[in-house]
């Protein structure tokens, strides 16, 4: 009987190792890095926590993000976020490829930077 518990447990302890090795490459998603454009936004807020909003505005910015390539979120992204340069030429949200593109995107960044968030600081 004591054998036949140890090979029970010697498969078993097999299995979960069989498992636990596969299971990184199941959970990687296909990622890809966007340099994501946001327009300017008005919120409101509750700094006091006593019930009165007042109007926060968080400006346009520019960020590195890293979303999902499953689906149609950078096909989305890259339709839907552009900003308007004001000489009739608008700057898309792209993918970051390689040094030239994410040089471009960390350009885009100093420019427009995001909105540092005082809890951060």
């Amino acid at each position: 009987m004591n054998s036949k518990l140890a090979i029970t447990a010697i498969v078993m302890f097999a299995v979960v190792m069989g498992i636990a090795s596969m299971t990184p490459a199941m959970a990687t998603k296909n990622k890809v890095d966007l340099c994501h454009y946001s327009a300017e936004e008005t919120i409101q807020v509750d700094p006091d926590g006593d019930g009165t909003f007042e109007d926060l505005v968080i400006p346009e910015h520019w960020d590195d993000i890293n979303i999902s390539d499953n689906g149609n979120a950078v096909e989305a992204h890259v339709n839907n976020h552009a900003q308007d340069n004001g000489d009739g030429t608008f700057t898309s949200d792209f993918e970051i490829t390689d040094a030239g593109t994410q040089a471009a995107c960390d350009a885009l960044i100093a420019a427009f930077p995001p909105p540092v968030d005082e809890t951060e600081v």
